[in-house]
């Protein structure tokens, strides 16, 4: 039986290598084939909870949250954070009433929340 599994997988091998000569890609000559090509991004699926009760804001996500910005209602600047992996805990006890706009960062794209401090 040991023999049978050998021979076949010698067979796969050739067959692979033989089907894939002579395919060339014009970017890299010394690649023999390309099986797929696929940029993969970061997930931007975002959870933002608000805890009342500890006065926090929860920012989490699956991939991980390159930068948070915090802007106040009239636009200023209040906090960066940068590489917080993948979750995300502001104290939001010092704000004082108003709206704001949490702008979290993933890879290359801005998703923006807003919260209410009432």
């Amino acid at each position: 039986m040991k023999n049978y599994s050998l021979v076949i997988l010698l067979w796969i091998a050739s067959t692979t290598f033989v089907l894939a000569y002579g395919i060339t890609d014009a970017k890299n000559p010394k690649t023999i084939a390309v099986l797929s090509v696929k940029k993969v991004h970061a997930e931007e699926n975002i959870d933002f909870e608000i805890n009342k009760k500890l006065s926090q804001v929860i920012i989490t996500n699956a991939s991980p949250i390159k930068e948070v910005r915090i802007y106040d209602e009239k636009g200023k600047l209040i906090q960066t954070d940068s590489h917080v992996d993948r979750n995300y805990t502001f104290d939001t006890s010092d704000l004082e009433m108003g709206r704001y706009a949490f702008s979290v960062q993933i890879d290359d794209h801005v998703v923006t929340h807003i919260y209410e401090k009432e």
